[in-house]
């Protein structure tokens, strides 16, 4: 089987659809969201920050963190 055919029959991952981070922001309130930029613009604990978003019982963040640091570096360090 080519190459062609193999890709044509695999779901792609979720890191080749998109930033799952910017679609979990976009879930939040704008309190929350305010909250989440507040916490990376003062340089607190990424991995805290992680830690309680994929912990919240009613809409856990899902991603890891990795996937975390990716979003912020393409997202919110666009100056540096």
């Amino acid at each position: 089987m080519s190459l062609a055919n193999r890709l044509s029959i695999v779901e792609p991952s979720r890191s080749n659809r998109g930033c799952e981070t910017c679609k979990y922001l976009k879930t939040l309130s704008p309190k929350d969201v305010d909250a989440w930029n507040e916490w990376i613009a003062e340089g607190r604990s990424l991995a805290q920050l992680w830690e309680v978003a994929s912990s919240d019982p009613d809409n856990p963040l899902t991603v890891s963190m990795t996937a975390v640091r990716h979003h912020i570096q393409a997202h919110h360090n666009k100056t540096s």
